[in-house]
């Protein structure tokens, strides 16, 4: 369960499971037979979560995202450089 806490600005956030939780997570073929999971997880975190779920099947495809940060080191809200935003 995920648990809800306020962030400096008033927000809430959520705090996901903890990787012990994570490694106890088994998804059986009735569940998922087809699909694709998205796990977010440090970068030290990745190669022990991998070999988890690689027992039960899944194969590790990696994907980089790139987030694009305004001059105060926020999320920018622009999608195209081409827009006035």
């Amino acid at each position: 369960m995920q648990k809800s806490q306020k962030t400096l600005d008033g927000k809430t956030a959520f705090r996901g499971i903890d990787i012990n939780t994570l490694m106890k997570l088994q998804i059986p073929d009735s569940v998922m037979k087809e699909g694709i999971m998205f796990i977010w997880v440090e970068k030290e975190l990745i190669s022990a979560v991998m070999e988890h779920f690689e027992t039960q099947g899944f194969l590790y495809v990696e994907n980089v995202a790139y987030v694009m940060l305004d001059k105060s080191k926020r999320i920018g809200k622009c999608l195209s450089q081409n827009s006035n935003c």
